[in-house]
């Protein structure tokens, strides 16, 4: 099936690109346009899923461009990075996200994109920065 996404709201479109991470349809999420702040990263995130690095770092590339011209949100940047197999440098778009007091940090716990860094006692470290409580253990 073909998802046309012209015409439908940008929440919609970042929860698809999730939904097709979660399924690991990335050939129809990365088909796309992808326009919307959060939706390119969350594409990125599953191409590397998927085992395509090589596009996860394209997307990523892309990413870092746009943010090297104007606001790009480190939190999904981080995402991105994970991705493309980039763990130091999703911590370090993470420390970028606490520092400009993004809103999504509070999802650090939750959000299921940031499992594999979960472990990191860096990722802790923010997490104890933001004012959560502790990740439980594995």
């Amino acid at each position: 099936a073909r998802f046309e996404t012209d015409n439908i709201s940008e929440s919609v479109r970042t929860a698809l690109a999730v939904a097709f991470d979660r399924t690991s349809t990335v050939e129809a999420a990365v088909l796309r346009r992808a326009r919307v702040e959060g939706v390119l990263a969350g594409l990125a995130h599953a191409a590397g899923r998927a085992g395509d690095r090589g596009r996860a770092t394209a997307i990523l590339d892309t990413l870092r461009a746009r943010a090297a011209k104007g606001y790009e949100p480190a939190y999904e940047l981080a995402k991105a990075a994970l991705g493309a197999g980039r763990r130091d440098e999703a911590l370090r778009w993470l420390r970028q996200a606490l520092t400009d007091r993004a809103h999504s940090m509070v999802f650090l716990l939750v959000d299921p994109q940031l499992a594999p860094l979960r472990g990191d006692p860096r990722f802790t470290a923010l997490v104890r920065a933001v004012g959560l409580p502790p990740p439980a253990g594995p």
